[in-house]
């Protein structure tokens, strides 16, 4: 076609110069010689020259035209071996972004009102424009000494793989409304004068991927070299380009939507395949670091160095994306950030970067110390569901409204005291056969997608260890990973512009929540099962059919459910307020969004498409684990198989062998559905056996094995070794309770915090009737202010003496507490725990939970892990009084521990208590 066309044009134009030259005086020979003058001149034209006031490219050149200039996403650009000849060819990867900008310099042009533009373009996707560089010669960018630019775009490309035109046209206007928005930015004074066009670019991003992009027939009309050329923009790196600034680099890294891992010597390889695009390492200098993140593109946020650094020591950090602060940031780190912030400034240009930290409390305060702040997800076995940890994210975020986007922090595993109780209880019951990992599928999705609905915009998840170790536990945890980022970044357009606030939607049942958060041309609804004490054991409801109200204003909207990995048509009914959508046995998570243009369906489309075998994969795991972890907990509880839930188990193994079935013929679709069907037959299971189990406790952190599903089987197991077996009273130093002062010299103590601001005392009295001493705590204000609620009010911990019991053994921890807090703030009260179980594992007393009578009873059991005892915690948190009287311990040996020596004290001896242990 392109030999065709140049035959025809030269033909075309030596006929026509032959007809004008006819009415000439000049003779034959005259005419032909400027016939073939003027169609050479057209051809060296159309090689990429500049004459009579026009430029046009037609790609029949040998070598490269466009290049990458700037991108937002990440993006590469390879040339096919092979291409078509007569245009360019180009293929582009880019992830989540903006923009990728092409360029290709042109002879510079002054910018008048004829100038014009125009490239044909050919591509799947439509939307893509040309545009031309307009330089200000006159003026400089304050970082880089260049002088600015614009971009003025054209008209956008249709796409769907046929070729079509962008043109730019009305230069001047264009030009004038881009001066304004300069002086808004850098103020009133710049000097436009003089203006030119240096180069077109084309922006070809659409969406996440990749895309092969054909271009031809670059044309420029109306050119008129500029008075006054002065120097161009530099599109090469120059050797002396400062840095990125630090706020540059903050703008770059908050262009995408964050899922950083806690770092522990993986490979940067392995952690890009499993989602994450950045890490969170201990050092700065590890030397391993920089060659891999060089190939990667993973984001490495490290702490600075302990001392302030030379220029010289620039490529040693150029690695490092962002400085980090420190972890778990409460009041007593408050003065060292505060100097490490100083330090910082101190630091050369070249090593600036923006910082980011991890805070406990006083967020305000970490917040305007470092440039993005991560606010931990509250622990599972802190709250008492789901809606009480979105509440408190609401709570802790407007601490940081228009100071840092919400950045969450999150903890997908359990902690290392509840390890140590599972794995001891194990090797006294038997140990586990069945190898099962200590990772929560279901429950570890349910957790990302509430904190994707309370607004945040990226995840820090916390890990515990390396994700190669091979274990079943490692394996699982890395496979969820997996899983949860492919899901993340299938939604980051809708998180990454999310100009809005998510807002709840109505939904006709009580089990389900729903929010959704609305863009430009698009709405994505997320609807969760919620209930009771759903963040330890989610709920699985029972609900055939489930109508949800999403608010819209303007267009029709075309509803789809995405939760089974295609676009699914839903019922839907168009009303004033809203859209009424009809979702036919909802799951425990449900993806649904709402269109007025079909660019979102074709990204939904393609990137469904591209996930599918992830999708399968993590859905099949979720449900072969929910499954097996119904079963062990059916056969330990000994239920007949008469019982109603074995059939639910019988029909859960059958979808699960189904969906297995499905993804070994690549059928997404149906195993994606039978999965989710699994999984809420084997969780209905597993609700109504935890619930059975957690009624035997004063709650569910009164035992390890209740206070996640993943022991529950365990539980049972103990439940039938110890029924009927007495609980001989085991001692405790201290007690009774005679005085504050003897329980000291016992060797009990009191931890202080924040005495600025909360006064706090312990006494022991004697009740009026004569009864029990009563050992009681009080946490006030000192200076009038509220007393902050939860962890942020934690001003006092009075911890026991180290009570001894051998390895292998069981305590009972009990006592009766009367507490006094404000009632609306559930946070409030006071936090019992110890040092087998953690903190973590500690009972929350508060005001605002409903009690019978106003003697509270706690009790905890524990496995002893530790030779040489362990200590009870009583920490007040927010205002509070707490009373504690009838406190005792109680001790049963379930059987001896396999590989484990017992040996019982003598009357007369003391055990050997280890320094950690006496330590405030």
């Amino acid at each position: 076609m392109k030999v065709a066309r140049w035959i025809r044009m030269i033909r075309f134009l030596y006929l026509l110069f032959d007809d004008c030259c006819e009415k000439s005086t000049d003779g034959p020979v005259v005419r032909r010689g400027l016939a073939l003058a003027i169609v050479l001149s057209y051809l060296l034209m159309a090689s990429g020259s500049i004459a009579s006031g026009q430029w046009i490219e037609t790609f029949d050149r040998p070598g490269e035209y466009f290049r990458l200039w700037r991108d937002d996403c990440r993006a590469v650009l390879q040339r096919p071996a092979r291409s078509e000849p007569g245009v360019e060819t180009l293929e582009l990867s880019f992830g989540h972004g903006t923009y990728v900008h092409l360029l290709y310099p042109i002879e510079p042009c002054a910018v008048v009102d004829d100038l014009a533009a125009s490239i044909r373009l050919r591509c799947v996707h439509d939307g893509l424009r040309l545009a031309l560089r307009v330089v200000y010669p006159h003026s400089s960018h304050q970082a880089t000494s260049d002088p600015l630019y614009t971009l003025v775009f054209g008209t956008a490309a249709e796409g769907n793989g046929r070729w079509s035109t962008s043109t730019v046209r009305n230069i001047r206007r264009e030009v004038e409304t881009h001066q304004r928005l300069l002086r808004v930015k850098h103020g009133p004074d710049i000097d436009f004068s003089q203006p030119y066009v240096d180069a077109v670019v084309v922006d070809a991003y659409r969406f996440p991927g990749t895309t092969k992009l054909q271009i031809d027939d670059l044309q420029i009309e109306g050119m008129i070299a500029p008075s006054n050329l002065a120097s161009t923009p530099s599109t090469e790196p120059r050797p002396n380009e400062p840095p990125l600034s630090a706020a540059e680099r903050l703008n770059l890294m908050q262009s995408t939507v964050p899922r950083w891992i806690q770092y522990h010597g993986e490979s940067f390889e392995l952690l890009q395949q499993l989602g994450f695009n950045g890490v969170i390492a201990p050092r700065a200098d590890d030397t391993r670091l920089v060659e891999q993140a060089s190939a990667t593109k993973l984001a490495v946020i490290a702490p600075p160095p302990s001392f302030v650094p030379a220029d010289s020591l620039q490529t040693e950090f150029s690695h490092v994306q962002a400085w980090m602060l420190g972890w778990e940031l409460n009041e007593s780190n408050l003065d060292f950030a505060r100097h490490q912030v100083a330090k910082l400034t101190q630091f050369p240009p070249s090593l600036a970067r923006p910082t980011i930290g991890e805070a406990m409390e006083m967020y305000g305060s970490f917040s305007r110390l470092t440039d993005w702040l991560a606010v931990p997800t509250p622990h599972t076995t802190r709250v008492r569901s789901f809606d009480e940890t979105d509440e408190i994210l609401r709570s802790e975020s407007r601490s940081l409204a228009g100071r840092s986007m919400p950045l969450t922090s999150m903890v997908t595993q359990m902690s290392s005291e509840w390890m140590e109780q599972k794995a001891m209880l194990q090797n006294i019951v038997g140990g586990d056969a069945i190898g099962l990992p200590d990772y929560d599928f279901v429950g570890s999705r349910l957790a990302v997608y509430r904190a994707m609905m309370q607004g945040t915009r990226g995840w820090i998840f916390r890990s515990s260890g390396p994700l190669d170790r091979g274990d079943p536990t490692t394996t699982a945890r890395a496979q969820g990973y997996k899983s949860i980022n492919s899901e993340i970044d299938l939604f980051s357009p809708w998180i990454h512009s999310n100009q809005y606030a998510w807002k709840s939607v109505t939904t006709d049942s009580p089990h389900h929540r729903a929010a959704v958060l609305t863009a430009p041309n698009s709405q994505l609804t997320i609807v969760v099962a919620s209930g009771p004490m759903d963040q330890i054991c989610p709920v699985a409801p029972d609900t055939e059919r489930l109508q949800i109200a999403i608010p819209t204003a303007g267009q029709v909207r075309h509803v789809f459910r995405i939760t089974h990995g295609h676009l699914e048509t839903l019922r839907s009914e168009q009303r004033n307020d809203a859209v009424y959508a009809l979702i036919d046995r909802p799951g425990l998570i449900e993806q649904i969004v709402t269109v007025v243009d079909p660019k979102p369906i074709e990204y939904l489309r393609t990137q469904l498409e591209l996930r599918a075998s992830t999708m399968m994969e993590g859905r099949i795991d979720a449900a072969e684990q929910a499954l097996t972890l119904s079963q062990m907990a059916f056969v330990a509880q000994k239920l007949p198989p008469s019982h109603p839930n074995w059939d639910r188990i019988q029909r859960a193994r059958t979808l699960h062998h189904e969906a297995l079935h499905a993804m070994s013929r690549s059928n997404t679709v149906t195993a994606l559905k039978k999965a989710d069907e699994s999984i809420l037959l084997s969780q209905r299971v597993m609700r109504q056996s935890w619930e059975e189990a957690v009624a035997q406790f004063p709650s569910f952190q009164s035992s390890p094995f209740v206070a996640s599903p993943l022991a529950l089987p365990l539980h049972w197991e103990l439940n039938r070794i110890l029924q009927g077996r007495p609980w001989p009273p085991l001692g405790m130093p201290g007690v009774p309770m005679l005085s504050w002062e003897a329980m000291q010299q016992q060797g009990w103590r009191v931890d202080q915090r924040l005495t600025d601001s909360i006064s706090t005392h312990v006494t022991v009295s004697m009740t009026e009737s004569g009864g029990a001493p009563v050992l009681t705590l009080v946490s006030a204000s000192a200076s009038g202010q509220p007393v902050p609620t939860g962890y942020a009010g934690a001003a006092m911990r009075v911890s026991s003496a180290p009570i001894v019991a051998p390895v292998g053994s069981m305590v009972h921890i009990r006592g009766e507490v009367l507490i006094e807090s404000p009632p609306n703030e559930p946070q409030s009260g006071l936090l019992i725990s110890d040092s087998l179980g953690g903190e973590s594992l500690g009972q929350l007393l508060s005001a605002a939970d409903r009690a019978d009578t106003p003697w509270r009873t706690f009790g905890l059991y524990r496995m002893v892990t530790n030779p040489a005892g362990f200590q009870i915690h009583f920490e007040t948190r927010g205002a509070v009084q707490a009373q504690i009287r009838n406190l005792q311990t109680e001790m049963i040996i379930p059987s001896p521990p396999r590989g484990i020596p017992v040996r019982s004290l003598e009357p007369d001896e003391q055990p050997e208590i280890p320094d950690e242990l006496l330590r405030p």
